[in-house]
């Protein structure tokens, strides 16, 4: 009960209970978004070991996924780490491929590896050509 003269507020305290509640009013404009993660940890645990085995698949190439600026995935990328000759990209081989998601860019070596098998190429790991 409050005494006379006293107002209750819209939530049924006294005026007399105010400093000792505090914050029970409901905050004026937007509250503030927590901040953004580029990638939440435990999927860029998974997005790690995914390119750990397309490398060890593909060890000539270089694999990266590819976030845009708010830490969405935004493609993948693989990259020779040896230079090829003109005589190997008249055979196909290319220095670089692009794919907007994993299973693209395996298929895209795949089919790398099968040209690279028939022009007897095989580089390994990081040689130069």
């Amino acid at each position: 009960m409050t005494s006379q003269g006293e107002q209750t507020d819209p939530y049924g305290m006294s005026p007399a209970a105010r400093p000792s509640v505090g914050g029970y009013f409901p905050p004026s404009g937007p509250l503030p978004l927590p901040a953004q993660q580029p990638v939440v940890p435990f999927l860029a645990g998974l997005v790690a070991q995914q390119i750990h085995a397309i490398e060890q698949t593909y060890p000539a190439w270089f694999i990266v996924r590819l976030v845009d600026e708010h830490g969405i995935p935004a493609g993948w990328t693989a990259t020779r780490h040896a230079d090829l000759t003109a005589a190997q990209r008249a055979t196909g081989l290319v220095p670089f491929l692009a794919s907007d998601d994993a299973e693209g860019l395996i298929a895209a070596l795949a089919v790398q590896d099968e040209i690279a098998h028939q022009a007897r190429y095989s580089p390994g790991p990081k040689d130069a050509a």
